[in-house]
């Protein structure tokens, strides 16, 4: 009777511990309402490429996103959250400078070249509109034509 006893609870404390366990991982992310945000940045002359987004929302914390060579982005809130805020936001972009090549020389490795790209400062250039980012998908294509 005693094993019949002990049985029972052990199955009892393993189905109790699954059970939190299986609820732990339901749980939303704590914070703010966060949406997803994905666009294109474009220009005269087709996509940009390296362009850094940030979107810095009426209230809480800025988002991220760099444009791909197709000029994509994705915006990432935190390292292991995509999107932005829901709300208004002002966006400014950081474009390379035409210039960033200048201090690149023959012989650099990937790593050199890319350092010494980093020290050519890229120019910051504030869109003038503000955009809204809506609970769901949210997409925009920025056109920075004029502006480079």
């Amino acid at each position: 009777m005693q094993f019949f006893i002990a049985t029972c609870r052990m199955v009892l404390v393993n189905v109790g511990l699954l059970s939190v366990a299986g609820l732990a991982g339901c749980q939303q992310p704590s914070g703010p309402d966060v949406a997803e945000v994905k666009g294109k940045v474009v220009a005269d002359d087709g996509p940009v490429a390296g362009v850094e987004l940030v979107f810095k929302p009426t209230q809480g914390r800025n988002s991220i996103g760099v444009t791909s060579s197709s000029g994509d982005f994705v915006l990432d809130y935190t390292s292991d959250r995509k999107g932005a805020v829901v709300g208004k936001h002002m966006v400014s972009f950081m474009v390379p400078a035409d210039d960033s090549d200048a201090l690149v020389e023959e012989g650099m490795s990937k790593t050199e070249k890319a350092e010494a790209r980093r020290r050519v400062p890229p120019r910051k250039i504030e869109h003038t509109e503000t955009v809204e980012v809506k609970k769901g998908t949210n997409s925009f294509e920025f056109d920075l034509s004029g502006k480079l």
